[in-house]
């Protein structure tokens, strides 16, 4: 009888542990995009969006939202490709160029492109949805937004400035060197671009900078740019998780700018349900069991 016992405590224990194990492991997606084999599947684009077999970074294949023209609005839209779960964490990397504009200058002969761009993830918006919405530099959907908003449209505006968007409000800003409206001062200090010593800007001529975008697990993010943190462990308790898209955007105006980007990867994950309290005293019971079934037969 005592080895019955001890043979059902030890299955007991195991399918216990095996359920409370699968409870908590991650559901991961991911994709990562090199542009060199035209429109990745399960994306598309709208708009002037559309794969390029050159200009990227080395002169590869990159992905145009717009170029360097007036009126010009741009989006890429990525599917869902997690499985449907709904994510509770990601991180987003890429190359941008915000660069070459031929329209304007401000005070001092100082470069005004417009309008900029933006990064979303949300589960309640379609493709073209953002073109739709016309400021593509503002970004779309209840979700997350990270906008990089190169021209100041008003007294309102935070631009030029890099702003965490939740649930279509600004949670967190950081202000960018460029032009104001009426010489206003930027909401926030400036931050220096540590490879040139000066207040950073949005444009990245002659070349590419590096961003990178991250929902962390406890609700935070962090945005990098140019290998600068700009934001770190920026609370946003308003995100909850959804099975989302991502899509890209971007626009011009009376000004301009390219907004082109390259080398694309982006990596979710998704935790399933935490094991309910009956389960987990299952678990302690089974594995007690199995405790005092090992030290009587050691005694034994």
């Amino acid at each position: 009888m005592a080895r019955n016992r001890g043979s059902f405590v030890i299955r007991l224990a195991a399918m216990v542990a095996v359920s409370f194990g699968t409870a908590l492991s991650a559901v991961a997606g991911s994709v990562s995009f090199d542009f060199e084999s035209g429109l990745p599947p399960g994306t598309s684009v709208g708009g002037t969006g559309a794969i390029m077999p050159s200009g990227g970074v080395g002169d590869s294949g990159m992905l145009r939202l717009t170029d360097a023209a007036n009126s010009q609005l741009g989006e890429f839209f990525i599917d869902e490709f997690g499985g449907g779960a709904p994510v509770t964490d990601f991180t987003a990397s890429f190359q941008v160029r915000m660069a070459d504009s031929t329209c304007c200058t401000g005070p001092g002969g100082v470069p005004r492109p417009a309008d900029g761009f933006s990064f979303n993830f949300g589960d309640d918006f379609a493709p073209g949805d953002l073109i739709s919405a016309g400021g593509a530099e503002d970004g779309v959907g209840s979700g997350i937004r990270v906008t990089f908003d190169a021209w100041d449209s008003g007294t309102t505006d935070t631009a030029p400035a890099i702003d965490l968007v939740i649930g279509g409000t600004i949670v967190e800003t950081q202000s960018m060197d460029g032009v104001r409206d009426g010489d206003r001062p930027p909401e926030t200090p400036l931050i220096t671009d540590p490879a040139t010593g000066q207040p950073m800007h949005l444009r990245t001529d002659p070349g590419w900078a590096n961003v990178r975008i991250q929902l962390n697990p406890d609700n935070t993010m962090d945005v990098d740019f140019k290998d600068v943190k700009i934001f770190d462990d920026v609370p946003v308790p308003g995100y909850t998780p959804v099975a989302g898209n991502f899509v890209f955007g971007a626009r011009t105006g009376g000004a301009n700018q390219t907004h082109w980007i390259d080398d694309l990867s982006i990596t979710t994950n998704a935790t399933g349900d935490i094991p309910e309290p009956a389960t987990m005293c299952a678990l302690a019971l089974a594995v007690g069991g199995l405790g005092g079934y090992i030290r009587k037969r050691r005694r034994a």
